[in-house]
């Protein structure tokens, strides 16, 4: 039985992040990644199955989005009372239409199969292959995406006070309200770039790995368990691969996903996501790549992301033990991070994960080799691919 090879997860990782370059979603960059994922499975003896779907590109749709918003404002100060309130809610009504209306893009998602004899669980070890469009500070992005909601809400507040009469008091708002509101709007017009990340470790390194670990599983023999090796695309534009493969794919016993391992000094767990819609990830799951890496001698951390969603999460919200394996880098927490562990009784709450994310300056040479050689001999421990036991396939 052969071993987990690092230095072929690399030449993956050149090949996805420098050769092949940015990624974006219904890119031709993209269907390269795609392309070479699919050859390589193939060429791995593996059973090849495409999953195509379309999506709504998420900085347009979120640009129109912010474009309906601020016309509406500006619309109410010279309509009436009722007229001013029935434009903001078809104006949010048509943003909630948007992704019916608006012109697709088409990804897909690419699936290597290695089947048993009466198999009794199928384990999912995924990755997504596409990259994201740079951003110039991620916490604009977070300021945009809880701000808006809170100052529609007092849009309507004030147009529905204006029904009664809100004379000065009204027009003083009104006016307050719109130094907060069209400058929010403006965010997404500014704080999106319109280069694309090479995108290494976010998500090169995981669909290196999963790479490897596929050529490991395509020459070992486990009895009674099938394998899925899945490349998702169109995560950045809003789990859309994932979605897809999941509506396609109940029968899943386990899903591990690997997304942005291989830069950041601390290996972590994703333990959940969300705020006030919290999604945990599976306790079982995660014990198990606890044990599994104490006994390759290192430990795997916990954190909490509540802004940053992965592709566990459709499979945890059906209901499948699922889970992500990540990275960040050490430091002291955030004021927000503490923040929203005391006000929201969250606890190891992670908003700053790794510096280059989403930039142009991630790129191979800041993944970390140590990172791979551990993910790596993990992943293949837990699926029981190397001469250790006590592993997944063997405990559910």
């Amino acid at each position: 039985m052969s071993s987990f090879e690092s230095k072929h997860s690399f030449e993956h990782l050149d090949k996805l992040a420098y050769e092949i370059g940015p990624r974006l979603a219904g890119s031709e960059g993209e269907r390269r990644a795609a392309e070479y994922i699919k050859k390589y499975l193939k060429d791995c003896g593996l059973t090849i199955r495409i999953q195509k779907f379309q999506f709504v590109d998420k900085v347009m749709r979120t640009r129109v989005t912010a474009l309906i918003l601020a016309g509406v404002f500006v619309a109410s100060t010279i309509l009436g009372s009722i007229e001013a309130l029935l434009t903001l809610i078809l104006g949010v009504i048509l943003t909630l239409l948007l992704p019916r209306i608006m012109p697709k893009k088409q990804s897909q998602n690419m699936i290597g199969s290695l089947k048993s004899e009466e198999p009794e669980r199928r384990l999912v070890l995924s990755a997504h292959h596409d990259s994201a469009q740079c951003v110039r500070d991620r916490r604009w992005i977070i300021y945009f995406k809880f701000a808006l909601p809170a100052l529609l809400l007092a849009f309507l507040i004030l147009l529905v006070l204006r029904l009664v009469g809100g004379g000065i008091s009204f027009l003083i708002s009104w006016s307050i309200l719109g130094v907060l509101f069209l400058p929010t709007c403006a965010v997404p017009f500014f704080v999106y770039e319109s280069l694309v990340s090479p995108g290494a470790n976010d998500n090169a390194s995981g669909v290196a790995i999963m790479l490897e670990v596929a050529r490991l599983a395509s020459t070992s023999t486990i009895k009674r368990t099938d394998f899925q090796f899945v490349a998702f695309g169109g995560e950045e534009q809003g789990l859309y691969g994932s979605k897809e493969f999941f509506s396609r794919d109940v029968e899943v016993s386990f899903l591990l996903n690997l997304d942005s391992i291989g830069a950041g000094t601390c290996l972590s767990i994703i333990e959940g996501n969300g705020i006030l819609r919290r999604h945990r990830t599976s306790p079982e799951l995660n014990e198990m790549l606890r044990e599994r890496a104490r006994d390759l001698g290192f430990e795997v951390d916990s954190i909490w992301v509540p802004f940053s969603t992965h592709d566990h999460l459709p499979f945890v919200g059906g209901g499948v033990d699922a889970t992500t394996l990540t990275s960040y880098e050490s430091g002291r927490k955030t004021k927000l991070d503490r923040f929203l562990e005391k006000v929201f009784g969250l606890s190891r709450v992670r908003t700053h994960r790794y510096s280059e994310i989403h930039t142009l300056e991630d790129v191979p040479e800041k993944i970390r080799l140590d990172n791979m050689k551990k993910v790596g001999n993990l992943v293949a421990g837990l699926f029981r691919l190397d001469d250790k036991n006590g592993c997944l396939h063997e405990q559910v």
